[in-house]
C-alpha cells in the first residue's frame, strides 16, 4: 500500500492474440459462449422483455440525437419501430450493429453503451429486420436467434427498401409467447 491506501499494481503489456509469449507459445483469444451470454442479457433486467425492447429502441433514439421522430406500430404477430431523421452509417450497419457488446457511444452523456439495447430483441422476436437509409446508403439487416440461442444475421444489400428520407425501420416479428403482448397501449 502507499500513502492514502491506493493499491500499486505492477503491470506488464498485454501481447496479441497470436504472437509469441515467453517460452515460444502462442497466444490465443478466449473462447466466448454466446448463447450464455445472450442469457445473461435476458437475464439481466428485472421488466418484462417486451418493454425491455421499447426502452433499449428509445434509448438508441434518444442517443442519436439525429432521430427527430418515432413512431411505433403494433400488430398481433409485429412490433415495428420507425425512427425518422438519421439513419444507420453503413460501417454501423455491417460492423459494429451485429456485434455483441459493440457499441459506437462513449464519453458520459448517453443512455446506452453496452452494446446491448437492439439484441434484446431477439429474445421476443425471429427475425428482427432492420432497414435503413443514411445519405445514398441503404440496406437491409435480418437478425435471427438459433434454437441453441445464439443470433446470427444476414445484409440484405441489394434489397428495395422504399425508403425515401433518412430514417431507420426496426420490425420484430414476434415469436409465439410474445404476440399480442405488444400493443397501442402498451408503447
Amino acid at each position: 500500500m502507499t500513502q492514502g491506501g491506493a493499491l500499486k499494481i505492477k503491470t506488464r503489456p498485454v501481447k496479441p492474440s497470436g504472437t509469441k509469449g515467453r517460452g515460444g507459445a502462442i497466444y490465443q483469444d478466449f473462447n466466448i459462449n454466446v448463447a450464455h451470454i445472450m442469457e445473461n442479457l435476458r437475464d439481466h433486467y428485472n421488466i418484462p422483455m417486451e418493454q425491455v425492447v421499447i426502452i433499449e429502441n428509445m434509448d438508441n433514439c434518444i442517443d442519436d440525437k439525429g432521430y427527430t421522430r418515432v413512431e411505433f406500430e403494433t400488430s398481433e404477430d409485429k412490433f415495428t419501430i420507425k425512427m425518422y431523421g438519421s439513419g444507420i452509417p453503413e460501417d454501423v450497419l455491417l460492423g459494429t450493429l451485429p456485434t455483441i457488446a459493440g457499441t459506437t457511444k462513449g464519453g458520459q452523456d448517453r443512455l446506452g453503451h453496452y452494446g446491448w439495447g437492439m439484441k434484446v430483441g431477439l429474445w421476443i422476436a425471429s427475425p428482427i429486420r432492420i432497414t435503413t437509409r443514411k445519405g445514398s446508403f441503404t440496406a437491409v439487416q435480418e437478425w435471427t436467434m438459433s434454437k441453441h440461442g445464439v443470433p446470427a444475421y444476414r445484409n440484405l444489400l441489394n434489397a428495395k427498401t422504399g425508403l425515401t428520407e433518412d430514417m431507420t425501420i426496426v420490425e420484430h416479428v414476434l415469436n409465439a409467447e410474445y404476440r399480442g403482448k405488444i400493443t397501442a397501449d402498451e408503447v
